[in-house]
């Protein structure tokens, strides 16, 4: 596991300068890390084999990015870095 400080941008959503972005701390981690915490999942599911190089990309929010972000709820939306090499929709 390791983790940082980015940006992150959302989908409907106008920026005019980097600063208009989201910062979040983003944490990179393996299959089976939630279960490793004895952490629960609120809703959608955990990270699994399928989320490797080869899978398509995903993300887990925590309850408090989801509620500002996604009032309807999270499951299904979006959400992109916006710095570095990895930027694609997830």
């Amino acid at each position: 596991m390791y983790g940082s400080g980015q940006s992150v941008k959302l989908p409907g959503r106008q920026y005019t300068s980097a600063h208009d972005h989201q910062r979040v701390k983003c944490v990179y981690v393996s299959d089976r890390y939630f279960e490793t915490l004895r952490v629960g999942i609120v809703e959608g599911r955990e990270f699994d084999s399928r989320d490797d190089s080869r899978g398509l990309p995903a993300a887990i929010v925590n309850q408090s990015f989801a509620r500002k972000h996604f009032p309807a709820g999270a499951i299904g939306e979006r959400v992109a870095l916006a710095e570095g090499t990895h930027q694609e929709w997830r």
